[in-house]
């Protein structure tokens, strides 16, 4: 969550929307496999 949020406000200070993406798709990715691999416990 840390990274996602760092990565956003990088994105945005560097006026750089693709860097933004990029951030908030990993960071939902990393988000949602995570999230499978505590569910299958």
């Amino acid at each position: 969550m840390i990274i996602l949020l760092s990565g956003l406000v990088w994105g945005i200070r560097n006026n750089n929307v693709m860097l933004e993406l990029n951030a908030l798709f990993i960071g939902s990715g990393i988000f949602y496999i995570a999230n499978m691999l505590l569910k299958k416990d």
